[in-house]
């Protein structure tokens, strides 16, 4: 126990030493981020690598980029070893999931969570996995989910539907349905499109792995051709299904399509859908953009905003726009603002005061920030604000 109160303590004195020196000692948002991580570190790590409070089930694809890059830059042996735990954590819950799915019981872990989430979402950390230590069986079963899940994403939606609406993923797609999407299969065919797209492409930057290029490329082509609406300007069938999730991935997917194949549709497409969350999601006054349209969502979310950051990020990437950069740190300062932010934790959401609106997100919850919050989501911040600080200093 005094080792791990150790290495805890040695962890936070590295990470204080070496953020005022980033970026030439100009590292913006530090007090937030040092608060934030030594909350994670110190109260929310369990040593199998499923870190506690993790409610969305996203910590194994954003703990792991922030513990290896801070690790490796700083030779710090403890945060390594979380890094490696919390990718171990996702392979025991890939396999929880598909022992469950076969015994055609529900994919539970051992504190009672759903192994599903964590495993659909960590990807992307078996990515980062691969990326920071080349190891081969990071690669092996990211390219084997990526493989699979690029073919069966660019099946039609008729048949999309009924893999949706059966099996493990029916109680996601019930989900949606319960919350007035007019079409739940295209919200949740175009969220994991957007995902698996954006992680094909992240493989095929660690890796030089053409296929993984091409899968991702003919995923954002099979998306426009069965999903857009060039009515609505976004993926949907009606006004509803316009949300955070799918439109804000989408657009870090299409951005990081364009960067990567140079092909201008792409990037059309991005700054579109940009125009189309300017204009219907987009909060002017208090900053951030809410879950859904302003005219039928109330709610601001975490995981919402974080997606618009790191669309921002990417489309600064892809172009070189000062603008993005701009943008993406504007979005920050609402997730650190008081409306989201308090002691080291970002809360799940903020509600407008006067409850307007809200068909279907949060429509049981209280006006004003949210008293519970997700320790994924929060690490995905922490990827945010650090990608934003390197960001800046590539461009100084």
């Amino acid at each position: 126990m005094k080792r791990n109160v150790f290495k805890n303590i040695f962890s936070i004195l590295i990470l204080t030493s070496f953020f005022p020196a980033c970026g030439g000692g100009d590292f913006q948002f530090q007090s937030q981020f040092n608060a934030i991580f030594k909350n994670l570190n110190n109260n929310f790590w369990s040593e199998d690598g499923n870190w506690k409070g993790d409610m969305m089930g996203d910590a194994t694809a954003f703990a792991p980029p922030i513990l290896f890059q801070l690790g490796i830059e700083n030779n710090d042996s403890a945060l390594l070893e979380k890094a490696r735990k919390t990718t171990e954590w996702e392979f025991k819950a890939i396999g929880l999931a598909i022992q469950s799915i076969i015994s055609g019981g529900t994919p539970a872990t051992a504190d009672g969570t759903d192994a599903l989430t964590d495993a659909l979402f960590g990807g992307p950390g078996l990515v980062e996995g691969y990326r920071y230590t080349g190891e081969d069986k990071y690669l092996m079963l990211a390219g084997l989910g990526l493989s699979g899940g690029s073919e069966v994403l660019a099946l039609p939606p008729t048949t999309l539907g009924v893999i949706f609406n059966s099996g493990p993923v029916a109680a996601f797609t019930e989900t949606f349905a319960g919350k007035g999407f007019s079409s739940p299969v295209t919200a949740v065919a175009t969220l994991m499109s957007a995902i698996v797209a954006h992680t094909d492409f992240e493989l095929y930057r660690a890796s030089g792995i053409e296929k993984y290029k091409v899968y991702g490329k003919d995923i954002l082509d099979r998306v426009e051709q069965y999903y857009w609406n060039p009515d609505l300007g976004f993926y949907g069938a009606a006004l509803p299904d316009l949300w955070d999730w799918a439109t804000g991935t989408m657009i870090m997917s299409l951005a990081r399509g364009y960067q990567l194949t140079g092909e201008r549709v792409y990037l059309d497409r991005a700054v579109s859908l940009i125009e189309t969350t300017d204009e219907r999601m987009r909060d002017p006054d208090r900053g951030g953009y809410f879950a859904g349209d302003k005219s039928v969502s109330s709610g601001k979310s975490l995981s919402g905003n974080n997606i618009f950051i790191w669309a921002f990020l990417n489309m600064f990437e892809a172009t070189g726009k000062s603008e993005y950069l701009e943008r993406a740190r504007k979005v920050i300062e609402f997730v650190l603002s008081s409306d989201m932010y308090e002691k080291g934790m970002i809360y799940h959401h903020w509600i407008r005061p006067n409850g307007e609106g809200d068909s279907f997100h949060w429509s049981d919850q209280p006006p004003g920030r949210a008293d519970y919050y997700c320790t994924g989501c929060n690490f995905m911040s922490l990827v945010n604000i650090y990608n934003y600080n390197k960001l800046r200093e590539s461009r100084e």
